[in-house]
């Protein structure tokens, strides 16, 4: 994606942040991981990505994802562990 295209992107993700750092005040902050996707899908595949969601914290726990929703591209620096 172009940069001017993304810029969206990382004011959510700052304003996010912020907002939930503020207002929740959680012993550990709020922190997204670096870099961020976007994947699109058809109104037909809907029920499968909220079942997925929902389903989340369980995939990860087994060390299973979904690929298409969940990869990491080559050279991509991937989430952010400390």
């Amino acid at each position: 994606m172009c940069p001017e295209h993304t810029d969206w992107i990382g004011e959510l993700k700052g304003s996010s942040t912020h907002y939930l750092n503020r207002h929740l005040r959680r012993r550990i902050p709020f922190a997204w991981q670096r870099g961020y996707g976007a994947v699109s899908f058809g109104k037909k595949d809907f029920p499968f990505v909220v079942d997925y969601i929902r389903s989340q914290k369980e995939h990860h726990r087994c060390a299973g994802t979904f690929d298409r929703l969940e990869r990491i591209s080559p050279g991509s620096t991937g989430p952010d562990h400390g």
